[in-house]
């Protein structure tokens, strides 16, 4: 059971047994078991047993939840580990036995509570990685509507991410301004020849890249006031150790600001470090990019910390000068 106090839109139930009877639906099922008052009496109790959830055993067959749900479902003992947050149960897993085959005998309940710990483990790499999910899909969102040129490339030069405005900017680079106005972008993608020939150079040079390399800049040939940088993600960084190539554009204007960290310097911070330093050349404070980020301000610093290091920075001040001085540079 996941979030078993907020039986509506949190809950949610995971249920298998061997001969499965038609259960008692979910909030009936609440209202006659034990499980609730019992978690509420001993808040942070993380293992228990029949002989504590049912603790007066002779008028349990004339309960109705044992009517209800235990005959139903053709089951008479059970044993539960739970997990807290705070005091709050967030997800419990419960093994039941039926009649037959006896109570739960003291090594198999020594054997399940010796589980307790690695399923909590496992449980937070679960939320830990919900969280990572939740977070990509919402970056992906706003780097989807950002208005900012954005390509990400497999080793076999395929798109694994693009939005509208790098759509927009293959077919200048490919056709020229006209085609904006005849074509539809996401119909007529292809990637420019140019790309195709930085990236296998990229990875000719680089073979077996343990840190970030390039970046190669780029200018449009049908539009000069617009350019891409052009770097490769080393294959250490890829759960199967694939390179990537992640293609940025920009325009060749001097009065306009770059959104983005340059390849450049990003390519000397981890992605961590970069996302905060970025928004800290924003003038976001230790505890807004906390916040943004789902972090303790400690990490927030010792990020920055590093990203200062990483850049020979020794000021916050100094980070949105050294954005302007490398625009200047790739310009």
């Amino acid at each position: 059971y996941f979030n078993y106090f907020e039986m509506q839109d949190g809950f949610a139930a995971l249920h298998h047994q061997e001969q499965p009877g038609t259960p008692l639906p979910w909030e009936e099922r609440r209202k006659v078991s034990p499980t609730p008052e019992y978690l509420r009496a001993h808040v942070g109790k993380s293992v228990f047993g029949n002989e504590e959830l049912f603790t007066d055993s002779s008028r349990l067959s004339a309960s109705e939840y044992f009517q209800k749900v235990m005959c139903r479902e053709g089951w008479r003992y059970l044993f539960c580990l739970t997990f807290w947050q705070e005091e709050r149960p967030w997800a419990m897993l419960v093994i039941r036995k039926a009649t037959a085959m006896g109570e739960f005998t003291p090594a198999e309940a020594g054997f399940l509570k010796s589980l307790h710990g690695h399923c909590e483990s496992v449980l937070k790499r679960l939320r830990q990685s919900e969280d990572q999910t939740i977070i990509r899909d919402c970056l992906s969102k706003s780097l989807t509507h950002s208005g900012l040129g954005l390509l990400i490339l497999n080793e076999s030069l395929e798109p694994v991410f693009r939005n509208e405005e790098a759509l927009q900017m293959c077919l200048l680079w490919n056709h020229g301004r006209e085609s904006l106005a005849v074509y539809e972008a996401s119909k007529a993608f292809a990637l420019p020849e140019t790309f195709q020939k930085s990236c296998r150079a990229l990875a000719a040079a680089h073979p077996n890249p343990q840190s970030p390399s390039g970046p190669i800049f780029l200018e449009c040939p049908t539009d000069p006031s617009w350019g891409a940088s052009l770097h490769l993600i080393p294959a250490d960084q890829s759960r199967f150790h694939r390179p990537y190539f992640c293609v940025q554009f920009f325009r060749n204007d001097p009065g306009t600001e770059r959104a983005t960290f340059p390849p450049s310097v990003l390519q000397r911070l981890s992605q961590r470090e970069a996302e905060v330093a970025l928004a800290a050349a924003h003038g976001l404070s230790n505890a807004e990019i906390a916040r943004r980020f789902g972090k303790t301000e400690a990490t927030v610093k010792a990020q920055l910390l590093s990203a200062f290091t990483k850049l020979d920075l020794k000021r916050r001040s100094q980070l949105a000068p050294l954005l302007r001085r490398e625009k200047s540079a790739d310009g």
